[in-house]
């Protein structure tokens, strides 16, 4: 046989089904774990797979085969671990795979998954879920239900949204959502305080929450390619631990612009400098404001259940006020101050390289450092 015809006879082989038998014989007989079926042709799931003699079976591996979709009977497989169907061209995964109780990980990407069943919040051992590569328009609020998941990863998909119950994932710490239709992300997510990887790359975000820089673990966000994104607001001192593949937007360590290498010309006031500021934000004041009226009552409001939170029940209020009140858009810059803010406050623009600024808020005038306000004398 020719040497170049080689490769081609062994390609045929391998994507020959009667494999996939030939393989289940053998496993059949030695009590395997681990099966391996990946390219091999099929385009259903075979069914002697589901017999009780593959009860035991912890490791399935289905990669690159011709499957539409998985039977109702995949419930069976009571000792699945891992399930790995990369490659494939599955649109829905059945109900029944909530019945895969000892799953811990579930590889669903390159297929064509429109959504995924709400039972997928019933795998209470999962904890690593991918789903690159499908065309996905949205999560389901049942995946909150995950309690142990730690990486979830749905990048290149067709996401406009997060659901707010991802921030009930606690021991989530690799989220990667690259490559989507993203306008905006939760800002619960300063509730996963286990989160060490947060990759946005790639959608349409124009500014992401204010206190991602107060998680004690966050080390690494991405958020390269975000063409609408022209401000980061947050505090400077922050976002010191994180380091960031856009170094020039996340890698700020100290609240002393000039120990930063920022210009006296690069701070701003926020009446001379064009930044985009969450909606949230209704009322905006510069460093040379003096307020003779009162904050807003919304923003006294909030300002105050938020001191006395540990003393009124805050439970009684709406699901909407609770998540708002728990998660202020920001701190006040000033580190000792820790006042929240939510809807008012000062507020002073950095110009960083490239075009995007950078915002760091204050609850009041007093807590400007002096420094700021002796550059913006000049």
């Amino acid at each position: 046989m020719p040497r170049s015809s080689r490769p081609k006879a062994q390609a045929a082989k391998a994507a020959d089904p009667t494999d996939a038998d030939e393989i289940l014989d053998d496993a059949r007989k030695d009590s395997h774990t681990i099966l391996h079926l990946n390219y091999k042709g099929l385009e259903d799931l075979p069914q002697a797979l589901l017999d009780k003699s593959f009860e035991e079976v912890q490791k399935l591996f289905l990669k690159r085969n011709k499957l539409t979709t998985l039977p109702t009977s995949i419930g069976l497989l009571k000792s699945l671990k891992v399930l790995y169907l990369p490659s494939n061209e599955i649109s829905s995964l059945p109900e029944e795979i909530s019945e895969l109780e000892q799953l811990q990980c579930l590889d669903a990407s390159q297929n064509c998954l429109l959504s995924l069943p709400a039972n997928i919040g019933k795998l209470p051992c999962l904890e690593k879920l991918y789903l690159s590569s499908n065309i996905l328009t949205e999560l389901p609020p049942e995946i909150g239900q995950l309690k142990k998941l730690k990486v979830l990863i749905v990048t290149n998909n067709q996401l406009e949204n997060l659901p707010d119950e991802i921030c009930t994932c606690s021991h989530l710490h690799t989220l990667h959502v690259d490559k989507n239709r993203l306008r905006t992300i939760p800002r619960e997510l300063i509730k996963l305080t286990k989160l060490k990887e947060l990759s946005l790359m790639g959608n349409l975000l124009s500014h992401i929450p204010m206190l991602l820089g107060v998680h004690s673990r966050l080390t690494c966000v991405n958020i390269t390619n975000n063409p609408y994104l022209l401000t980061v607001i947050g505090n400077s001192h922050q976002f010191g631990a994180i380091h960031s593949v856009c170094s020039n937007i996340l890698g700020c360590g100290s609240r002393d612009p000039l120990e930063l290498g920022v210009k006296p010309s690069q701070v701003k006031m926020m009446n001379s400098c064009r930044v985009v500021l969450p909606v949230e934000l209704q009322t905006v004041w510069s460093a040379i404001d003096t307020i003779q009226q009162p904050y807003p009552l919304v923003e006294s409001a909030f300002r105050a259940c938020y001191k006395y939170k540990d003393i009124i029940n805050i439970h009684q209020l709406p699901d909407r006020l609770q998540r708002q009140l728990l998660c202020p858009l920001a701190m006040c810059g000033r580190t000792e101050c820790n006042i929240p803010i939510y809807t008012a406050g000062f507020a002073i623009a950095e110009a960083l390289k490239g075009p995007v600024n950078k915002v760091t808020l204050f609850h009041g005038r007093n807590c400007i450092p002096l420094i700021i306000l002796r550059l913006l004398d000049r």
